[in-house]
């Protein structure tokens, strides 16, 4: 169920937040966790017990941490469990078929595919993540073990940010999970309406439109009557414009959907973080990273680059963190050789910076100067205004027309 849809829009998301608001303190969570299964197993029910998995592995290896707090070597033992079940559910559905597929191209044998996973679990590597983070944080002492299943599964499953993100970890919302009284204010919920109205209409207004433009140029078509460019007849300057926009419909597409799920955690009474914070704007690829897709960055950096030292441990082994960062991000974008050397790609751009790029700004200063002054101003007192420019609204005061004309004003004259 998408979240632009018509059934989704006059049906499910008033039915679900019609029932939650109705229902006793105590039971909304209860609510929420039925409403967010009934979210997910309308997509695909034969998949049910895979979430049903998950979460059960998750809640039980968390007690089971909780119990052995003095036997270091069971604790361990049920971390590793834990990360084999999440993982390597992730790993069968997700990357089977295509570590065979592989297998047969690279070594000339016929290893015949897995039949009946060819459509991948609603959300799978999300959710997968989420569950993970609640466990390894577990281990760490960083949180307190979750006792009641359904407070648990209601953090899993819940809708909003099940299938797009953000991924949220446990910590993130443990302390609402646990306001039973008083969870949502009014403000709050007309905050995450304007939210959740901005980012369908970044998907749907803007993505929609602006990534027609490329599926004309690629050739791609709904229906066999509908005509289209096509790359071998598209001129160069076409070409480039359907690489922006392109471009431009991703972001969009994205960010409006973390935009929605932001909003209707709102509506809900929680706080997820914030997804993406103007990227395209970046003046290196590592600050692009830090902006574009936050909460899947975050992750990788909590989880996998710090515990493997960082940049504490000297330039070299920097490096080699980096590589292991992006090649795992790369696979968990997608099975396929494609998104392995996008993250290769993504790899070489932050190594060649880290060694040579980042140290351009210390020879040619000048050449940063003016970006970094809008980034300053935008960050700044400025943020609060921009429609244009901003990916969360603070309320409606900033949809004044007469505030938001100082920003454009603002960028027109540092970028021109």
């Amino acid at each position: 169920m998408v979240f632009s849809t018509i059934i989704f829009l006059f049906r499910f998301l008033p039915i679900t937040l019609a029932l939650y608001y109705l229902a006793p303190a105590k039971l909304k969570n209860t609510v929420l966790f039925v409403c967010s299964l009934v979210f997910y197993c309308w997509g695909e029910v034969r998949f049910f017990p895979v979430m049903l998995a998950l979460i059960l592995i998750n809640y039980l290896c968390g007690l089971g941490l909780e119990k052995c707090a003095a036997k270091s070597a069971a604790r361990t033992a049920l971390l590793l469990a834990a990360l084999a079940g999440s993982l390597g559910m992730l790993f069968y559905f997700k990357y089977a078929n295509f570590v065979l597929s592989s297998l047969n191209a690279l070594l000339g044998t016929d290893f015949a595919a897995i039949q009946g996973i060819s459509t991948l679990p609603l959300g799978i590597s999300f959710y997968t993540f989420q569950t993970l983070s609640y466990t390894i944080d577990v281990y760490r002492g960083e949180v307190k073990t979750e006792h009641n299943i359904i407070d648990f599964g209601a953090y899993v499953v819940m809708f909003p940010q099940l299938i797009a993100g953000p991924i949220v970890k446990y910590r993130d919302v443990s302390a609402q999970l646990h306001v039973y009284e008083h969870r949502y204010h009014l403000k709050q919920i007309e905050e995450g309406m304007t939210l959740f109205t901005f980012g369908l209409a970044k998907k749907v207004l803007l993505a929609d439109a602006v990534g027609a433009l490329w599926t004309d140029i690629i050739g791609v078509a709904d229906s066999p009557s509908v005509s289209f460019v096509g790359l071998a007849n598209a001129s160069t300057p076409l070409v480039w414009l359907g690489v922006i926009a392109y471009s431009l419909q991703l972001y969009f597409d994205f960010s409006g959907y973390s935009m929605m799920g932001i909003g209707m955690g709102k509506m809900l009474g929680f706080d997820f973080p914030q997804n993406f914070n103007y990227p395209y704007i970046s003046a290196s690829i590592t600050e692009f990273w830090r902006r574009w897709h936050m909460t899947l960055s975050g992750w990788f950096r909590e989880y996998v680059y710090i515990p493997l030292g960082g940049n504490r441990k000297g330039l070299k082994r920097q490096i080699f963190n980096l590589f292991v960062v992006e090649l795992l991000t790369g696979i968990w974008h997608g099975a396929d050789w494609n998104f392995i050397c996008w993250g290769l790609y993504y790899f070489v751009l932050l190594a060649l910076e880290k060694l040579f790029l980042l140290k351009c700004k210390h020879v040619f200063p000048h050449l940063f100067y003016r970006r970094h002054r809008i980034h300053q101003r935008i960050k700044g007192g400025h943020k609060r205004h921009s429609l244009l420019l901003t990916d969360s609204l603070q309320s409606p005061d900033t949809l004044r027309c007469q505030e938001i004309a100082p920003d454009i004003r603002l960028v027109k004259k540092h970028i021109l």
